[in-house]
């Protein structure tokens, strides 16, 4: 018996410079490999070069592989236009964006296919690793959801407590078309870019299906650009603009009412859970960069706590604790950011 598989693209915009020896350059061929080894194949794997001297191709052992299409942007372009650009390219019904210095598991593709019978949006859960490929932190919510309410998915995705990362997700092209793609969202660093996006592709279903197990690696290094930020000040003056874009978007895209009154009612939990879930991100930066010494000082940080996820995971202050000092803490580390 013969299976009938969704044809899915898988695309990878990358913008490591191969001369000079870039993080993402030299996780490039790792990425692929890791596509090119499923054990079902992708119905095609696209490589977007957006480096500024767009040679990439020419330096990977993949540039003569007929299962892998290398595209070019033509010169260096921003993130959103990358992301953009390299999903536009897809030819088949669905697609993924897949980060170039991620790591697929064998099976990650079968996972999809999988989630594709009960929803024509997946999300894959993942696990972060570090520079070197070793295991940070836990398995993101595999096991934990079959399924979610898109409203509830929203609403998660927008206080911060469903880690959803840009890599790794399914959905139909046309969505993607839609609704015009990633858009800037006023905050620094690029964050919440695919935040936004995901949010605003779960308003074409009613139901968000999940992977039932881990699909891939997540890597976490300094390159990442949500690991740039060193200040909360700016980033915190930011994320009321960034509400507003999304109720109007929500608005625009046919969203409920109800819904949007309930986004409005939950403005400060939104604004509570971006700014804890990214000042524990500044912390492990901080950390890696020599500026917590204040922070151990005042106890809030272990001595063996190392990357933005093991923090999270060893932090000293129960939770209640840290919802009520995260105000006072953050200022201590913006002085020294």
């Amino acid at each position: 018996m013969i299976t009938k598989h969704n044809a899915i693209s898988v695309v990878l915009p990358t913008c490591g410079d191969r001369t000079t020896v870039g993080a993402r350059a030299r996780y490039l061929d790792i990425s692929l490999r890791s596509l090119l080894d499923q054990t079902i194949p992708f119905s095609e794997v696209v490589v977007f070069d957006t480096s500024e001297n767009q040679e990439i191709r020419y330096h990977s052992p993949y540039r003569k592989d007929p299962r892998v299409r290398w595209e070019s942007a033509g010169k260096k372009i921003g993130i959103v236009d990358s992301w953009n650009g390299a999903i536009a390219l897809a030819k088949s019904e669905f697609v993924t964006i897949f980060s170039d210095d991620d790591v697929a598991l064998p099976t990650f593709h079968a996972q999809i296919q999988e989630g594709l019978r009960r929803s024509n949006f997946v999300c894959v859960p993942f696990r972060f690793v570090d520079e070197n490929g070793d295991p940070v932190g836990d398995v993101r919510w595999a096991g934990k959801h079959e399924s979610m309410d898109a409203a509830v998915f929203r609403h998660r995705k927008l206080v911060h407590s469903l880690e959803l990362v840009l890599p790794g997700n399914v959905f139909r092209k046309s969505w993607f078309e839609r609704i015009d793609g990633f858009k800037d969202t006023f905050l620094p660093c690029g964050i919440a870019y695919d935040d936004l996006f995901w949010i605003e592709i779960s308003t074409n279903t009613t139901t968000v299906a999940f992977a039932r197990d881990i699909g891939f690696h997540f890597r976490i290094h300094s390159d990442r650009p949500a690991s740039r930020l060193r200040s909360l000040a700016p980033f915190q003056e930011s994320i009321p603009k960034y509400i507003e874009l999304v109720i109007r978007r929500l608005s625009d895209l046919g969203t409920s009412s109800g819904e949007i009154e309930s986004i409005i009612e939950a403005r400060q939990d939104i604004i509570d859970g971006m700014m804890e879930y990214h000042f524990l991100r500044m912390l492990g930066v901080a950390w890696n960069v020599g500026k917590l010494e204040p922070l151990r000082v005042l106890g809030l940080v272990s001595e063996y706590a190392w990357s933005s996820v093991s923090i999270q995971n060893k932090i000293k202050v129960f939770p209640r604790t840290f919802e009520r000092f995260w105000r006072s803490v953050a200022r201590r580390v913006t002085k020294v950011s």
